[in-house]
């Protein structure tokens, strides 16, 4: 997958050195912000050091809204199992990999495993705990899950046309698309993140969506709502390729879309919805952020960014240890709705075994009652809903091509819990 932001740059005058100071170490400070002046349209998501730098500082790249919290902060008690680090994850020419290996790996940043509200597992290889962290599409998740509240509250239909909501869209390919469709990565739009070209060609419809929204360089060639970051506009330009409904291809403009009814139908900007709807209700220990385009518009695709222990916090929410009994943040109707309402018609890849579907945008729901959402560079947040367990983890990309190791996390809990 392949990003960019706007671009800083910098003249570096070159200044002769003498043998006493070649040797001279940058201080922290002076590093980082070596690491910032460094970042490019072309670089900041290529990995190593310079991402992870973004990554974990992408307010000072982006423009960006709070999402805040309110409340006492929940406490996670420590009760730390450390034969859970030996679990084998995978073996590499012969070699067994323990969890441990991974987690303390080039590529992780952090890890965390809560059982019932108790963290039983952590590691900060790459990062402090305190630090924020971009979750990319595990962002689709919170945009997915204030979907269905609203959905639970009467306030959204999900079996209604899109164009009912957005009357803008009416005349444009979205029309009679149901909101069910969208939210299920079926609407059949183009714009599918089916190929290197999606993120890497300016001709491209992603490509052009991600340059409305500032993590892409803009070209003259593109239409003026891109160049001039109206990104709700240029997805009226999109148009249709396959009906809908036919088949879940992973389509990041239909969780813009649904980004703009969110905001339509509570009259709120993304963030603050996301803040009263979560952060305000979950005993959040810091704000999360969204970062924004030029013009304000969320990146609601992959825009997110919070703690690894707040991350785990939202996961709580859809198990019996995080519930608030007179009024919970995720409504029992939401998680029953997630889990029951299938539509495996709609895949078009093989599965695992214990894969039954994908549904409001999160990548899958077991046939165990676990969800989970990933997101480009090793972000991931996994909930056990009945064992009441939570495992998150943050990552950094090693280069351009590179591709985690896929965890066996239903065997995990399925050994410790």
């Amino acid at each position: 997958m392949k990003h960019a932001c706007t671009a800083y740059f910098v003249f570096l005058l070159c200044l002769p050195v003498t043998a006493q100071t070649q040797q001279t170490t940058q201080s922290p400070v002076q590093h980082e912000r070596s690491l910032h002046a460094r970042v490019t349209l072309q670089n900041w998501d290529n990995g190593g050091e310079l991402s992870r730098f973004v990554y974990l500082n992408a307010t000072e790249i982006f423009p960006a809204a709070p999402v805040v919290r309110a409340g006492t902060v929940r406490d996670l008690p420590l009760h730390l199992r450390p034969e859970i680090g030996k679990f084998v994850i995978d073996q590499q020419a012969g070699k067994d990999i323990t969890l441990r290996e991974f987690a303390t790996g080039q590529d992780m940043d952090g890890f965390i495993i809560l059982h019932k509200g108790n963290i039983v597992y952590e590691e900060y290889p790459h990062m402090a705990a305190s630090q924020q962290h971009l979750v990319f599409s595990v962002t689709k998740a919170f945009v997915g899950t204030a979907l269905g509240i609203l959905e639970a509250q009467g306030k959204i239909d999900m079996d209604k046309p899109i164009d009912e909501y957005l009357p803008e869209l009416t005349g444009s390919g979205w029309v009679g698309t149901h909101v069910r469709d969208i939210a299920d990565m079926a609407s059949g739009m183009e714009g599918v993140e089916d190929s290197l070209a999606a993120y890497n060609d300016p001709k491209q419809k992603h490509y052009q969506f991600e340059a409305s929204l500032g993590w892409q360089p803009l070209t003259s060639a593109m239409p003026e709502s891109v160049r001039s970051y109206e990104t709700y506009e240029f997805l009226n330009s999109f148009k249709r390729v396959r009906k809908a409904g036919e088949a879940q291809l992973y389509t990041s403009a239909n969780t813009e879309v649904l980004s703009d009814l969110l905001e339509r139908v509570t009259g709120k900007p993304l963030p603050q919805l996301l803040g009263e709807m979560f952060w305000s209700k979950m005993n959040a220990e810091n704000d999360a952020y969204f970062l924004l385009n030029p013009r304000g518009f969320p990146i609601a695709h992959a825009g997110m960014g919070m703690t690894l222990r707040d991350l785990a916090r939202f996961g709580l929410l859809f198990t019996s240890s995080g519930q608030s009994v007179s009024a919970p943040a995720v409504p029992a109707s939401f998680i029953k709705n997630l889990s029951e309402k299938k539509r495996p018609e709609l895949q078009t890849d093989k599965k695992p075994s214990w894969f039954s579907h994908s549904s409001y945008q999160w990548d899958g729901v077991s046939k165990f009652g676990q969800i989970f959402k990933g997101g480009f560079a090793g972000q991931l947040l996994f909930v056990d809903c009945k064992r009441d367990v939570v495992i998150a983890y943050f990552g950094t990309n090693a280069n351009e091509d590179w591709h985690p190791i896929p965890l066996p996390l239903v065997r995990l809990v399925e050994t410790y819990f």
